[in-house]
């Protein structure tokens, strides 16, 4: 099972504009096993998943959806980069306060051999944005 490390979501300003570009980023690894696999059978393929979410708990209820990153593609060790350009509205998830913004990675693969872990969130990044 591919291993995720050190999540993060950066979250800045379009100069001039109302955008916010996203930027998250997660370190995904392989066992020596599951890399020897995939290179011997080339049709496996790993998909990252990023989903950008509100950050919700209690009162708020659950986690917001607010975008789907593009889904990545690997075939070995690496550190895996979505980005995206979003207005800046959409990110406002919450009706009073600040907003509390994470980014939520996950794993699917075509290889009943190699399996998925779980989902794993960056640190959370709170503002009005």
């Amino acid at each position: 099972m591919p291993k995720f490390a050190n999540p993060k979501l950066k979250i800045e300003l379009v100069s001039g504009t109302t955008k916010r570009k996203l930027t998250a980023t997660i370190d995904v690894s392989f066992d020596a096993n599951e890399e020897t696999f995939i290179k011997l059978v080339p049709t496996i393929r790993s998909k990252i998943r990023c989903q950008i979410m509100g950050s919700d708990s209690g009162f708020n209820g659950g986690n917001d959806h607010i975008t789907w990153m593009t889904n990545q593609f690997i075939n070995k060790d690496g550190q895996v980069k979505f980005t995206k350009t979003v207005n800046a509205s959409s990110l406002d998830e919450d009706t009073v306060g600040a907003d509390e913004i994470i980014a939520r990675f996950s794993c699917v693969n075509n290889s009943p051999v190699l399996f998925s872990p779980s989902s794993v969130d960056s640190p959370e990044i709170s503002g009005d944005f």
